[in-house]
């Protein structure tokens, strides 16, 4: 992984010296991101989303911004300050919401589910988790139901429901 970080430096400073576009650098920055944190760099992870999201920002593509946020969110999540991923995630779900991207908002409230079930609020993450799995079901997405579903197991077996949790995950396996 050490060798795929060291290639993609090398791509940044070959897209830097042809002056390629905001959203090609963003992409890179984002990828080198992802490398990062998986060798658990995460300053450099960070830094790198942040830069990510205001090359995508100044690109005006938005959908590359959230994606950069949410992998900030996720970095928030390992350093396991789940307030502010909570707060992260929530911004992005609302900024999906208004760009109208129904899909995308659901697919957030997994990570907003996670977030609230590591805080220890699990009736917040079952609430938040039964929205996302209406939201899916509404829109005929069985796979992001049951992803929704898995979650709200995930849930119910932390909070000490084993019954509940089986049921759930049968009720995700039948999608």
């Amino acid at each position: 992984v050490e060798g795929a970080l060291n290639e993609l430096r090398q791509a940044e400073r070959r897209a830097a010296t042809t002056h390629a576009g905001a959203i090609t650098m963003a992409g890179l920055a984002v990828t080198r991101a992802d490398v990062s944190a998986q060798l658990n760099l995460l300053a450099e992870a960070d830094r790198l989303y942040a830069r990510a999201a205001q090359l995508y920002g100044d690109a005006n593509d938005e959908t590359g911004e959230l994606a950069a946020r949410e992998g900030r969110g996720a970095l928030l999540l390992l350093r396991q300050d789940f307030d502010a991923a909570l707060a992260e995630f929530q911004a992005i779900m609302r900024a999906h919401l208004n760009r109208g991207d129904r899909r995308a908002a659901a697919a957030t409230t997994l990570l907003i589910g996670y977030a609230q079930e590591q805080r220890g609020d699990f009736s917040g993450a079952r609430r938040t988790l039964a929205r996302g799995i209406a939201a899916f079901h509404s829109s005929g997405d069985m796979v992001g139901e049951a992803m929704a579903l898995a979650s709200l197991g995930d849930v119910e077996a932390a909070s000490g429901q084993p019954a509940t949790a089986e049921r759930v995950f049968r009720d995700g396996l039948a999608r």
